[in-house]
């Protein structure tokens, strides 16, 4: 039972604190649970006598503006008498920084700093910055989603770096992360900080070599992104940079899909199987080591980042946007039971109408080996859509508190809609849940019991599965 000042009872606001992670920089970071969503959340905990306080406070308003799949969701902030306390996703996965034990392929590489830059341009266009980006700002997620973590948090605890304009800044890690991909050296510069575990790229008249100055396979479109992007960096002739992160996500994007010539492709289409199991081998054994080592470690980078709102049971008491909806204080259930589910439906109003709707029967078949599944799609948001879902009649109105699922994939964003009459567009239902990267197994309480007889899973964020963006659900459970 901790000891500290305003935790006797290990409650901040609505959560409950359940494991002390680490106490850092007169800090304490906790694993946490949100029993309004069953589900498990970070809490940072920041004394009010620190004088760094404000900056984070600001910078957690800020970054909880920002609606990304690709950012770390800042879920909540608020102060206690005792405590600022900083409260985010909790994501699956493990710091890209412990995942580079070896160098990754170019494409695999460049992979990561695109959407790391795709973030930091949703982000830019909000007026945010993050400032400091490093390898273990970077989740990878066990579904192999790349995740931005500690958006304008950490430039607040330790200062922009490079410092000065924080776009700049952000622009210079978006090729660092890529130069540190394929060469395993951190481009820190003469003045920059080093990263545990990583040796520093030296420094030749105060500028960085190009990565292929210590790896022959590097491609020179790599050497050029890094020699636009980066503000210590050193090509083989004067270079202009890009203008902001968009320019370096357009150049990344370009050269991901540069067609190669006919060796090189004899060469992809004989290793591909390799590479497939190298990606998905590296990052399921990274998974299983969160768990049985390093399991401390990723607790504690995951609760460094992102931040919320103010309030101690709210999200943003100001009127501005977070990713997740409020809730209401957490009363205990009564014991629950389920309901029969009559009928399925897949819902695809942006599309054609139709979203795998032979699928339909398996999401509600009681199996868990069997799913209902969303097209792929290129982006997480499916855009241009607003999203798709699967609807489900349970025959009659009945009172229901909550659903048990079983989603297909790790990080999911999703709506619950009731409605009670079978309704003709998707203004006609009612939200009663938000949800923001859901694991594979979700339990969603509502606040007070509703009446409904059609409930609709309303995907808007799909998780990656290794090729392409798909979500779906493999079991639910509507519970009154």
């Amino acid at each position: 039972m901790s000891t500290q000042p305003g935790l006797a009872d290990r409650h901040v606001g609505r959560y409950v604190l359940d494991d002390l992670v680490a106490e850092r920089s007169d800090t304490m970071m906790w694993r946490a649970t949100d029993p309004a969503l069953q589900r498990p959340v970070g809490v940072r905990l920041v004394p009010l006598t620190d004088s760094r306080c404000e900056a984070l406070y600001k910078a957690a308003r800020a970054a909880a503006s920002v609606d990304d799949r690709r950012l770390v969701a800042v879920l909540d902030v608020f102060e206690t008498d005792e405590y600022l306390v900083i409260v985010t996703e909790w994501v699956n996965g493990q710091a890209w920084s412990d995942l580079l034990t070896e160098r990754w392929t170019a494409q695999e590489s460049m992979v990561v700093a695109k959407e790391v830059g795709l973030a930091l341009e949703k982000a830019h266009a909000a007026g945010v910055t993050h400032g400091r980006i490093r390898p273990d700002s970077v989740m990878i997620t066990d579904t192999r989603e790349v995740r931005l973590r500690g958006l304008g948090v950490e430039a607040a605890v330790w200062g922009s770096e490079p410092p000065g304009d924080p776009k700049a800044a952000d622009l210079h890690g978006v090729g660092a992360l890529l130069y540190a991909g394929v060469t395993l050296r951190w481009p820190c510069g003469p003045h920059g900080t080093p990263v545990a575990g990583m040796r520093p790229a030296p420094v030749a008249n105060g500028q960085i070599p190009s990565p292929s100055a210590f790896e022959a396979d590097v491609p020179p479109v790599v050497d050029a992104i890094c020699a636009k992007s980066m503000l210590t960096s050193q090509g083989s002739e004067p270079v202009v940079g890009y203008a902001g992160v968009a320019e370096c996500v357009l150049a990344l994007d370009h050269a991901l899909g540069k067609q190669p010539t006919s060796t090189e492709a004899d060469e992809f289409a004989a290793e591909t199987e390799i590479r497939a199991d190298r990606w998905v081998g590296r990052l399921s054994t990274a998974a299983v080591f969160l768990f049985a080592i390093a399991g401390v470690g990723l607790l504690l980078w995951q609760l460094l980042v992102n931040n919320g709102e103010p309030d101690s049971g709210s999200a943003l008491a100001d009127g501005s946007a977070s990713q997740v909806a409020p809730i209401p204080p957490f009363e205990a259930p009564l014991p629950e039971s389920s309901f029969t589910i009559a009928s399925a439906q897949d819902f695809d109003p942006g599309g054609d109408d139709a979203e795998n709707p032979d699928l339909v029967e398996k999401a509600i078949d009681g199996r868990n080996k069997t799913a209902w599944v969303t097209a792929p799609y290129p982006n997480a948001n499916m855009n241009p859509k607003e999203g798709v879902g699967l609807v489900l009649d349970m025959g009659t109105v009945r009172s229901l508190r909550a659903l048990d699922l079983k989603l297909y994939g790790s990080g999911s964003d999703f709506q619950v809609l009731t409605s009670k009459k079978k309704p003709k567009s998707l203004d006609n239902y009612r939200t009663v849940a938000e949800i923001t990267g859901a694991g594979n197994s979700i339990k969603v309480r509502t606040s007070k019991p509703v009446r409904a007889r059609y409930v609709m899973i309303w995907f808007t964020g799909l998780p990656y599965d290794g090729a392409n963006y798909v979500g779906g659900v493999r079991d639910v459970k509507i519970e009154g």
